[in-house]
């Protein structure tokens, strides 16, 4: 039906072509600010065997976001801004926290937010929320307050960042109390995620872990 872009960093929207041109997709949510920055050279880091049997790496470059655009517009699917607002899927309750980013945020700030709850079974929390990390966490939290979830707990907490040291600051773990964190990794990268400060705060919390890299697709199953 739908597929979402928490923001628009290659490693959060590098996937979309071939989900598009396997499955059919209605709509891409994203956060609705136009993507006016300098594209950087960054590169994704991929390992493969030679014939000797040593490890290299293989470079390549990112896809960029106007070709994301282009393929949507060639497919007529629509590119939507989310808007700060609740809805019924199915059995769960989306709530898509934030509105359009404020101009002032770096693009990993202005990460959507989506809270999905279990209606049948409300304390069954899954938060998903990008590569929040200080100014869009205090976003996050102000947010989390105002909607009266204040003491309330979270069943699953997607790591802001990939378990950034940028992130997962220890008030924001106090006001969303995870169980469960999982970590999005592909063991490639080059930023040795988690930092080792994320995961002493969540050991301080208590914080059960899962790591993508290690475990493999994980599902959470309401």
């Amino acid at each position: 039906e739908w597929v979402a872009v928490s923001h628009l960093h290659p490693d959060h929207y590098g996937g979309i072509l071939g989900i598009i041109s396997e499955l059919t997709v209605d709509r891409v949510i994203y956060h609705g600010r136009p993507l006016d920055l300098p594209h950087k050279a960054v590169t994704l880091r991929r390992e493969s065997t030679s014939e000797s049997g040593r490890h290299k790496s293989v470079s390549r470059e990112p896809l960029l976001w106007s070709e994301v655009t282009e393929a949507l517009a060639l497919r007529h699917i629509p590119l939507i801004a989310q808007e700060q607002m609740e809805e019924e899927w199915g059995l769960l309750r989306l709530r898509w926290l934030f509105g359009a980013p404020p101009d002032h945020l770096k693009e990993n700030d202005a990460s959507l937010a989506l809270l999905i709850e279990s209606i049948e079974s409300p304390q069954r929390r899954v938060l998903l929320s990008g590569d929040l990390e200080a100014a869009g966490e205090l976003r996050l939290r102000t947010m989390w307050r105002s909607l009266g979830l204040r003491g309330a707990e979270l069943s699953v907490w997607h790591i802001n960042h990939h378990g950034s040291g940028t992130s997962t600051a220890m008030e924001t773990v106090q006001t969303l109390r995870p169980r469960l964190g999982v970590l999005s990794l592909d063991g490639a990268h080059r930023f040795a995620f988690p930092h080792p400060r994320t995961v002493a705060t969540l050991e301080a919390r208590g914080v059960r872990r899962v790591r993508l890299d290690l475990a493999g697709d994980y599902t959470f199953l309401f």
